[in-house]
């Protein structure tokens, strides 16, 4: 792997050999990007992000803070040696001997730009307490001051991922936590914070419980002051000698104005142009035709029957990745599981079932058509009774000392790192897989708060902080062996904070079941703000495919979606409200400029009562004229720019039904 592919990763885990780097580094430039025709941001814009960066690091006030002992550091002044460098800092704090590191990495033609920070104790004996540590604390100013913040991923709520504008009033506080151990279980850290001169985008990465709130008070001129600060839940420790923690990661994005769909698109832009991984080539992870056994669903599968089925699929159809989920390990041992539904309850025991699957899926990868790419389910962090990892107590987080139905592998020791890391490696290897499907289906905080009283006074989010920081490097191996990124599950998409966002995909969004539409609709309408890979089965059922449209796909949904697979990661924009209703109706639009091409999603649900909406459309060129084809009948016209951005578009559909529409530039 390069260090080009590699390099955002490695920005999560803090060393001060990064301190020799440059500012503003791109691994594309924006002729090679996948994307767009490069960055939105404009040159105030550009200018502003570079000197608030400037104010930030060479100023007087930190983006962040926390207390030693009760001394609140906002700034590294006199109590501090500092070295600088291109790439971070490193401040000795004299007294304590705690040195705190920083490093960076800037985008300023994106308006971006993004840091975390790591305290260790270089002395020889105890530090004093760490708290209130913030890995972002600052204040914007402006007027009339709006909060866009969204829902997690919790299983059949009508609400997950809705987003939520929230005006900021005066002495209002809103305060955000997922609520559990998984970043983004009922609560996700994105915002946009706007006010009518403009504001920042904002996104914490860390992969455990984080907290953030937004505070407005009265400012200058009757505007308002907007106090932004999060960083780890809890977090009260005094270090030991040699002992290091660090701060999630923080994602800033610059703007100006109020425009709601720039802000989308300067964000979409920047992650898909510098931040989401690529392979050796240079390429972002491509669309997918997705196929493959579910062992939850078929739970006598075996490796003679998965390449029967298989082969029958591929007289009709075509795929380009095979998807084996959870069931293909033994119970302990050579003894297989039992044949259930439950197949993904059973973790610990990382070795394929050779009963069941003798040539450890050589037959299956014989038989897949070329090229395809096989993903394997693992879920190593889950340890249940009964299991061989289940018998290796040093590893584990057993929380209270009962035994239990599951328990917690703990990424914070690096011999359990070692331990799963080796395993899954080694089965990557023999049987030759592509994608590394994680899952994570228990919820860590109380095994962490537990360890945490069990470790005496003063320990508070240390084993948190540690397992997180084992996590990176647990991924860090795994991606070093494939060309391709992570696929991200947990209990659904419980775990898609940006910091493993710029590595991974999300397969699955939710567990919520595919036939309920209207979850579907609005789940894609709001998370398509801030990303557009994952998984939908597709249909050929119009309604069924337009509620499930998405990046990577089922043979059944594959007629239509053909014929836009490469838009995905165009330019978004979200045409409806949220809405949970029957009686709504959900649209949605991508245009990508590199190909000049769009399509536009509008469902009419199954109670509306209006049969007709004209919608107006955007990110088109006035003066070009464009052929818009309904994708499901075929039926074509040809509208200018002008005329579908302020007339709009004129829909008529039946109750319960769908229309998609491809645009396409002719000439001006």
């Amino acid at each position: 792997m390069t260090f080009g592919r590699f390099r955002k990763i490695l920005a999560v885990v803090l060393s001060t050999a990064l301190l020799t780097g440059a500012v503003c580094l791109r691994l594309f430039s924006r002729e090679e990007s996948d994307g767009r025709a490069g960055t939105i941001a404009t040159k105030r814009e550009q200018e502003a992000a570079e000197a608030l960066f400037r104010r930030y690091f060479e100023g007087d006030r930190l983006p962040f803070s926390f207390r030693i002992g009760q001394e609140q550091i906002t700034a590294f002044d006199d109590a501090f040696t500092v070295t600088r460098g291109q790439n971070g800092l490193s401040a000795l704090h004299k007294e304590t001997g705690l040195k705190v590191d920083v490093i960076w990495e800037c985008d300023f033609e994106y308006a971006e730009m993004e840091w975390q920070i790591s305290i260790e104790n270089t002395g020889t004996e105890t530090a004093p307490v760490i708290s209130e540590l913030y890995a972002v604390d600052l204040t914007l100013s402006g007027s009339n001051p709006c909060l866009n913040h969204s829902m997690g991923d919790v299983v059949d709520d009508p609400y997950s991922y809705a987003a939520f504008d929230t005006p900021l009033a005066d002495g209002m506080r809103m305060s955000f936590e997922p609520g559990c151990g998984k970043s983004t279980g009922h609560q996700r850290p994105y915002y946009r914070l706007t006010t009518e001169e403009g504001g920042l985008i904002l996104a914490l990465g860390w992969q455990g419980r984080w907290k953030m709130s937004f505070e407005a008070m009265p400012g200058q001129e009757g505007g308002s002051e907007v106090s932004v600060r999060g960083g780890q839940y809890e977090l009260c420790a005094a270090l030991e000698p040699g002992e290091k923690i660090i701060t999630p990661s923080v994602v800033l994005i610059k703007f100006e104005g109020s425009d709601k769909f720039r802000q989308i698109n300067l964000w979409r832009r920047w992650f898909y142009d510098c931040a989401a991984i690529r392979n050796e080539r240079g390429e972002l992870f491509g669309t997918q035709i997705s196929y493959g056994p579910s062992m939850s669903v078929t739970p006598d599968q075996n490796e003679e029957n998965m390449v029967a089925e298989l082969e029958r699929y591929l007289k009709n159809y075509r795929n380009t990745l095979y998807w084996i989920d959870a069931g293909w390990y033994p119970i302990y041992g050579g003894q297989s599981l039992p044949v259930t539904n439950s197949y993904w309850r059973y973790t610990g025991t990382w070795r394929i079932d050779t009963k069941r699957f003798p040539t450890k899926f050589r037959k299956v990868k014989e038989t897949m058509a070329e090229g395809t790419k096989l993903m394997l389910w693992f879920e190593p962090e889950r340890v249940t009774l009964g299991t061989e990892l289940y018998e290796r107590k040093e590893l584990l987080l057993t929380g209270n000392g009962a035994e239990k139905y599951a328990v917690l592998l703990d990424m914070g020791n690096p011999e359990a790192v070692r331990v799963a890391a080796e395993r899954v490696v080694g089965i990557m290897k023999e049987a030759e897989v592509d994608i590394y499907r994680q899952d994570f289906n228990i919820d860590p905080w109380s095994f962490w708060h537990l360890g945490d009283l069990d470790a005496g006074e003063n320990r508070l989010g240390m084993t948190e902080n540690r397992y997180v920081r084992g996590l990176m490097s647990y991924y860090r191996t795994i991606l070093a062996h494939t060309d391709n990124p992570l696929d991200m599950c947990a209990s659904g998409g419980m775990r898609s904070d940006i910091s493993v966002m710029k590595f991974s995909i999300n397969m699955t969004l939710t567990d919520t079941d595919f036939s309920e539409l209207t979850l579907h609709q609005n789940i894609r309408l709001c998370y398509n703000e801030w990303f557009s890979m994952y998984y939908g089965p597709g249909s050929e059922d119009p309604y069924s495919a337009a509620s499930t449209l998405s990046y990577v796909t089922s043979a059944s949904g594959q007629g239509v979606w053909d014929q836009i697979d490469h838009l995905f990661l165009g330019d978004y924009y979200p045409l409806t409200e949220h809405s949970t209703e029957e009686d709504a109706w959900c649209g949605y639009e991508f245009f990508d400029n590199r190909y000049r091409e769009g399509f536009v999603v509008m469902i009419r649900r199954p109670d509306s009562e209006t049969s007709s909406h004209r919608q107006k459309l955007y990110g088109l060129e006035p003066d070009t004229k464009y052929l818009v084809t309904e994708l499901f009948g075929g039926k074509s016209t040809v509208k200018s720019g002008e005329e579908l951005m302020t007339e709009g578009l004129g829909i008529w559909l039946s109750e319960g039904s769908a229309a998609i529409y491809r645009l396409k530039a002719g000439e001006k």
